[in-house]
C-alpha cells in the first residue's frame, strides 16, 4: 500500500508538470529558480578559476622572487640588453637559462643533461649557422654550463672556454652575478662578432629575453 501510495504521488507530481503552460505561474517561478542557481554556479565557477589563476601566478613568479636576492628585474633587463646589442653585429644566437632549482623528476641528471635538455626545448639548434650558445645555470647549486652548437664550438678552444668558466666561477664566488654573466656573454661575444660577422638582414632568430625557471 505505501508504495503503491508513492507510486500514485509521484504519477500525480509528473503529470501537474507536465501539463504546465511556459506562461503558467508556477512554470515561470520554476525557470527563475533554475536560471539563479545556474548564474549562481558561474559565479562559483568563475571565483575557482580566478583563484587557480593567482595560484598558478604565484608559483610563476617564485623563482623570479627567489632570484631578486642575487639579480634584479633591472639586471636582467641589462643582460637581455647586452645580448641584443652583441647580437646586431653577429649571426649568432645566445642565450641565459637561469633555473632556480631541480624539478622533482631531475634529480638523477647531470647539470650538463639538464642544460642540453634546454638547449635543444629553446630551439637554439636550429640557428642558421649553427651559432647558438647558451649559459645555463642551475642557480641553487651554484654550477653552470655552457652549451655551443656544432658552428662556434669550431672557433673557440677548449682553452678559451675553460678561461670563461674559470672567470665567470671567480666572479659567483665573489656573489658578482651580473659582471659575471656580462662578462661572460661578452666575451663569447666577442668571437660571434668576429667569426660569424652578420649577413643580409640579420634576423633575430631566437628572444634574447632570459629564461628564468
Amino acid at each position: 500500500m505505501v508504495k503503491n501510495g508513492l507510486q500514485a504521488v509521484v504519477l500525480k507530481a509528473d503529470q501537474v508538470d507536465g501539463g504546465m503552460a511556459a506562461g503558467h505561474p508556477a512554470a515561470v517561478h520554476h525557470q527563475e529558480a533554475a536560471l539563479a542557481v545556474s548564474r549562481a554556479a558561474a559565479a562559483l565557477l568563475a571565483a575557482a578559476a580566478q583563484a587557480e589563476a593567482g595560484k598558478l601566478e604565484k608559483l610563476k613568479r617564485m623563482p623570479r622572487n627567489y632570484l631578486s636576492k642575487y639579480l634584479s628585474e633591472d639586471d636582467l633587463t641589462k643582460i637581455s640588453g647586452v645580448i641584443s646589442d652583441i647580437e646586431k653585429h653577429t649571426s649568432g644566437e645566445i642565450r641565459l637559462c637561469i633555473k632556480v632549482r631541480r624539478g622533482l623528476l631531475e634529480g638523477k641528471f647531470t647539470p650538463r643533461e639538464l642544460a642540453l635538455d634546454e638547449f635543444l626545448k629553446t630551439g637554439m639548434q636550429e640557428t642558421n649557422d649553427k651559432t647558438g650558445v647558451l649559459i645555463y645555470i642551475l642557480f641553487n647549486e651554484r654550477k653552470f654550463e655552457i652549451i655551443a652548437d656544432e658552428g662556434i664550438n669550431s672557433k673557440i678552444s677548449e682553452s678559451h672556454w675553460e678561461q670563461i668558466k674559470t672567470e665567470m666561477s671567480g666572479e659567483f664566488k665573489n656573489e658578482n652575478y651580473l659582471e659575471g654573466l656580462i662578462k661572460a656573454i661578452n666575451d663569447i661575444g666577442n668571437v660571434l662578432k668576429t667569426d660569424f660577422p652578420p649577413s643580409g638582414d640579420n634576423p633575430d632568430e631566437l628572444s634574447n629575453e632570459v629564461i628564468v625557471k
